[in-house]
């Protein structure tokens, strides 16, 4: 009896010390990606999701300059909220991976969301780069041939981590909005809060708005990046079709550390 309650007290010590490490370097990372002192590096790891040939050719043809939109929308936001530095994000292409990351659940429990997220992030450390930054935020982009796979699953990014899942469409066509959404999962990574209804998709008021003084309200003439889509009316909404229709509002820039409370 003695010897199973030290073991028991010993199993309990242990998992203490790990949940404290895990504590430890998870605000360590939260402060590091919202000082804002250094650009953040953030590397993309393409997938061949489907196994398709379009999803091979889309891979072979990506290079660092297809990410130039999105330094350029976040060093052009940043501005706008006052950030210091011109270059606030550092997008960087990395190695196909070639296993695929645990499927997110599609009923969205608690519990199954911490299995599933454990999961992830245990399956990312497996594709550390060696000398990789403690801050460094890692998104697998898992790339589908948009001929067969004509919905595709939601794309997730976690804060505890820093790593993203975006699921994304193998064409030149989707590149926009592939980025878009690659941004979107990068600022949850961040700490910022989606502002559109779970249910509907609808982006929510006022958070969730680019324009929520606008008069006449509707329509709203951009999308605010964390509310998804640009409210044309109180029931109507679509998806931006350009960074130069996408803003990052004030309260998502304070998620994010470009503005203090």
């Amino acid at each position: 009896m003695q010897n199973l309650f030290s073991w028991k007290t010993l199993r309990v010590i242990i998992l203490l010390i790990i949940f404290l490490v895990i504590y430890q370097q998870t605000s360590l990372q939260k402060r590091l990606t919202q000082s804002w002192n250094t650009p953040l590096e953030v590397i993309i790891f393409p997938i061949n999701a489907d196994g398709s040939k379009a999803s091979e050719k889309y891979i072979r043809n990506l290079e660092d300059r297809s990410l130039t939109d999105m330094n350029n929308f976040l060093s052009k936001q940043s501005q706008v909220h006052g950030l210091w530095t011109d270059n606030p994000v550092d997008f960087k292409l990395d190695k196909t991976v070639t296993d695929l990351p645990p499927i997110r659940p599609k009923q969205r429990s608690i519990l199954k969301n911490i299995i599933w997220s454990l999961k992830f992030r245990s399956w990312s450390r497996q594709h550390k780069r060696k000398n990789s930054d403690i801050a460094e935020i890692k998104i697998y982009l898992l790339l589908h041939d948009p001929q067969t796979h004509p919905r595709l699953p939601h794309s997730a990014g976690l804060q505890k981590g820093l790593i993203g899942v975006v699921y994304a469409y193998a064409h030149s066509e989707y590149k926009t909005q592939n980025n878009i959404i690659t941004v979107h999962e990068l600022l949850h990574t961040l700490g910022a809060t989606d502002k559109y209804d779970l249910a509907t998709g609808e982006p929510l008021f006022p958070d969730g708005y680019a324009d929520a003084n606008k008069t006449p309200l509707f329509p709203q003439l951009n999308t605010e990046l964390m509310g998804g889509r640009r409210a044309i009316s109180e029931t109507q909404s679509e998806m931006p079709r350009s960074f130069s229709n996408v803003v990052i509002g004030n309260k998502t820039a304070i998620e994010i550390g470009w503005i203090k409370e």
